[in-house]
């Protein structure tokens, strides 16, 4: 979704965190290939020449108590969707983003089994979403 929309003129810088959910996630994946930390000037100058950017939220010390949550959290397998939710969007409010599109992997090897919970999910990130 976002090479389509960046593609159109959008800005669209995206964030991610370490092993939020899975060991393999995002970051783990990524930082293999590419830098994924980069300082605030380094990511407007991204998005300026791109309309996008792919970086490591912790490496810009956004929400520094939720990066330490997650690293304790992580070894005793401590995972609700609400820290998630919560995680996530303290992220994107520390960056000043107004609109976020979130994908919510689905399915029975995802983290989010079903429609119902996944419909859940959805109406929690837009409440928290509304009150930030």
């Amino acid at each position: 979704m976002i090479p389509l929309l960046t593609s159109l003129g959008i800005k669209m810088p995206k964030t991610f965190s370490k092993a939020i959910t899975t060991p393999a996630a995002t970051g783990e994946c990524v930082s293999v290939l590419m830098d994924i930390s980069f300082s605030k000037k380094q990511i407007e100058e991204l998005v300026r020449k791109h309309n996008t950017c792919l970086v490591w939220g912790g490496g810009l010390d956004l929400a520094p108590a939720d990066e330490k949550l997650i690293k304790a959290a992580y070894p005793l397998s401590m995972q609700s969707y609400s820290r998630t939710i919560v995680s996530i969007m303290a992220k994107k409010y520390a960056m000043g983003i107004n609109h976020s599109l979130i994908d919510i992997p689905m399915g029975p090897t995802a983290k989010v089994p079903d429609m119902k919970t996944a419909n859940k999910l959805k109406k929690q990130f837009i409440y928290v979403g509304q009150k930030l």
